[in-house]
């Protein structure tokens, strides 16, 4: 029952899988209420998928310490603007030039 009002494990599972059955699914952070409410809640409680990115470019932590795991999070954070920098620069330079 608590699942129709927070957020649950499982839920937040869902909202990190691969599966792209799973897409745009789970965006509540705490009120799993929201979702039901817009339609974004994934309904299969029991299903527990494999999570994580596709993308071989997104840096995963993979060493200990703070210093590694300080840098992970900058550039983990970053990622996401160096994309779009570059997806800009490639649309840029593929216009014909007048």
């Amino acid at each position: 029952m608590l699942r129709y009002i927070m957020v649950t494990p499982q839920s937040h599972r869902i909202h990190h899988s691969r599966k792209v059955e799973h897409r745009d699914k789970n965006y509540g952070a705490i009120f799993s209420i929201w979702d039901h409410l817009f339609g974004t809640q994934y309904r299969n409680y029991e299903e527990y998928p494999e999570t994580g990115l596709e993308d071989p470019g997104f840096l995963h932590e993979t060493e200990l310490g703070w210093r590694r795991t300080a840098r992970t999070f900058v550039v983990q954070l970053v990622y996401p603007f160096e994309m779009a920098f570059r997806s800009i620069t490639e649309m840029t330079s593929r216009r014909p030039t007048i």
